[in-house]
């Protein structure tokens, strides 16, 4: 009886956790035209009343998609709107954060430009700055630094 009753309450422990858990599935009309690059699309569903900042299961917004893909011309149109430029999905990243990660450049520079967190840090303490410095991109690496960037963990030699 008691391995019974555990199971019920296991099992509504994890009903419960699925209910607040989010699903990746859930991404909206304006996230799949920021994956796709289209502006257009953006723009359209913007006016027709879609929330700029918006959700996804991961608690992405269109601009971490569109920032994650590199599609510069979206990243413009969801800022244009005025998107959060440091909203933070489910592992804290930002637009910047991911713009980096994906060595989109001219994202990274829009978004530091439009006064993005330049010393934002992930879930494991891991700044914009950190990444550059991993990666390399010695271009990027100055312009954060002009921003106000400082390094966040010792695990790279910034």
């Amino acid at each position: 009886m008691a391995t019974a009753a555990r199971s019920t309450v296991l099992a509504g422990f994890l009903l419960a956790l699925a209910a607040s858990v989010p699903c990746p599935v859930l991404a909206g009309p304006i996230h799949d035209a920021a994956e796709a690059g289209d502006a257009v699309e953006v723009a359209r569903l913007i006016a027709a009343g879609t929330d700029v900042d918006e959700r996804d299961g991961a608690f992405n917004t269109a601009l971490h998609v569109a920032a994650d893909d590199g599609h510069l011309e979206v990243v413009e149109e969801l800022i244009a709107h005025g998107a959060d430029v440091n909203a933070r999905d489910i592992s804290d990243l930002t637009a910047l954060q991911l713009a980096i990660l994906g060595d989109h450049e001219a994202v990274a520079k829009l978004l530091v430009a439009k006064r993005a967190d330049v010393n934002a840090t992930d879930n494991m303490g891991i700044t914009v700055l950190d990444e550059a410095t991993r990666k390399g991109n010695e271009s990027v690496i100055e312009m954060l630094e002009r921003a106000g960037a400082k390094c966040g963990t010792s695990n790279y030699a910034c």
